[in-house]
């Protein structure tokens, strides 16, 4: 009876150990800038919109500390999902996802790793970034590459785009590498030249994405990708307009357990899933939650979680 107990007792630790959860989610911090803070306390993106007693109010020193007390808030949302690697959209430059990063190490959660990329977006200044507990082996702070698109309808006139938040992070879990690629693309504001700039910037995607797949690496592209499911820019990031390989959406209803909210940003009174979590084949075995925020100051958006077993 012993000898059986010891060989149950080895048979569960071996398969707790080839079997191990991580825990992947991203979210959209909504204007997590300092130099545009203003925006998450309701007011206007130009503050030479609001008056004059709004604008002598908001000096460098009363951003500061709105900005600190805005970071508290959205760690401590980020710091119940609980999650081992998250990837950000609308956050800022380095030292302030440092503050962030410093706001959840006081409560716990530790992120020893992190890329923050560089932006090509000189009007609001946001960013993408990506918090780990794992090591970081690899990484590039921008995705390269112009790709053209047609500015109208009848495809008439073209103009060329490249990504302008991306990043590409190579994670070790316990010896597994996963290729991560962090993305904010074009927002749905814009109307039909929008949605073509941002089919574009998904071309753009899908290459690296298939450099990751022909090395056989593990691929998770997550972000805020402002497009619903079955857009036309998801299914060319997921690869249905080329013949390799296809990256599964983790949005679909067979991987939800709670149904409960499917949604992660209302536009226009219609409520979407514009951020989205794609694996490649590879890691087919995970659950899928979105975590409403339930608090607009924190963000508009909602996180999406993904436990894989790897």
């Amino acid at each position: 009876m012993k000898a059986l107990g010891l060989i149950l007792t080895v048979f569960i630790l071996a398969t707790n150990y080839l079997f191990s959860q991580v825990r992947i989610a991203t979210f959209n911090c909504e204007f997590l800038v300092e130099k545009t803070i203003h925006v998450k306390y309701s007011l206007p993106f130009r503050l030479s919109d609001t008056s004059q007693d709004i604008r002598d109010q908001w000096t460098d020193q009363f951003r500061s500390k709105k900005f600190n007390e805005a970071t508290i808030e959205v760690a401590k949302y980020i710091h119940t999902l609980d999650a081992d690697i998250i990837g950000l959209q609308e956050v800022g430059q380095e030292e302030e996802v440092s503050l962030l990063i410093d706001k959840l190490d006081s409560l716990g959660t530790n992120y020893s790793h992190s890329v923050v990329c560089f932006s090509r977006d000189n009007i609001t200044g946001q960013r993408a970034a990506i918090l780990s507990k794992f090591p970081i082996i690899e990484s590039k702070d921008q995705l390269d590459g112009r790709s053209y698109y047609f500015t109208e309808p009848d495809r008439d006139q073209t103009d060329d785009t490249g990504v302008s938040k991306g990043l590409k992070a190579t994670i070790d879990i316990d010896g597994d590498t996963i290729d991560f690629y962090v993305l904010h693309l074009k927002s749905e504001r814009g109307g039909a030249e929008s949605d073509y700039q941002r089919l574009g910037q998904a071309s753009i995607v899908r290459r690296y994405v298939l450099e990751s797949l022909a090395e056989n690496k593990n691929v998770i592209v997550m972000g805020d990708l402002n497009s619903e499911k079955r857009h036309p820019v998801i299914l060319r990031i997921r690869g249905f307009d080329d013949i390799y390989e296809e990256l599964i959406q983790s949005g679909d209803d067979e991987y939800f357990e709670d149904k409960t909210t499917r949604n992660t940003y209302t536009y226009l009174g219609t409520q979407e899933q514009l951020d989205h979590i794609l694996l490649s084949h590879s890691l087919r075995k995970f659950d899928t939650m979105i975590i409403p925020t339930r608090d607009d100051f924190i963000s508009d958006h909602n996180a999406v979680v993904v436990d894989i077993d790897l």
